[in-house]
């Protein structure tokens, strides 16, 4: 019985992810073992022989490293099947990092991990293929959502005293900033 390993089955995953995510999406992929390197296309991802000791942090590090000074959204997704070797779950370069931070437990569950998600990003835990391919679909659904504008570029908005808002409404460059007057998750409801 052929039984797959965890980086062929994170790989299909990985995939999964990247099929959904829109059209002409940058994607750089870094990989982090006891050493870690950057791999410029996904079908090359199959080529190294990802094992060892797991230094998250020098993965994350040169995944950080990947987005420009021009990357108007970015996220990370960081993908691990267990604890970091050297205990070290953040970096100067990811305590500065303001994108949107993805982490995914693949057969480990980690509250350090957990601790890493940051920016509107999740934590995921997956114990089989199926989950973590689920996992994926959720982040892709999400990291969708939050580059794809459903209206179009051509939206104009006008924050005016007669606009009930019914919280605090505020704008900074193109971005609309909302909180609820009474604070609670919006739960269910449209906005």
């Amino acid at each position: 019985v052929y039984y797959p390993r965890r980086i062929e089955i994170a790989k299909n995953a990985i995939n999964s992810l990247v099929e959904k995510l829109p059209e002409n999406t940058d994607i750089a992929y870094a990989y982090f073992s006891t050493n870690a390197g950057t791999i410029d296309n996904y079908d090359k991802l199959g080529q190294y022989d990802i094992q060892g000791q797991t230094y998250i942090m020098k993965g994350v590090d040169l995944g950080i490293k990947q987005f420009s000074e021009s990357d108007a959204t970015r996220i990370l997704v960081i993908v691990t099947d267990g604890e970091a070797t050297d205990e070290l779950y953040s970096s100067t370069a990811f305590e500065n990092f303001d994108g949107t931070v993805f982490t995914v437990g693949f057969n480990h569950v980690d509250s350090n991990l957990a601790g890493m998600a940051k920016n509107g990003g999740s934590y995921f835990t997956a114990s089989n293929p199926g989950e973590l391919t689920d996992a994926f679909d959720t982040i892709g659904a999400k990291i969708t959502s939050m580059v794809v504008d459903p209206m179009g570029p051509q939206v104009n908005f006008d924050i005016t005293e007669s606009t009930p808002t019914n919280g605090n409404l505020t704008t900074q460059g193109d971005t609309i900033y909302w909180t609820p007057a009474d604070g609670q998750e919006l739960t269910g409801k449209v906005v």
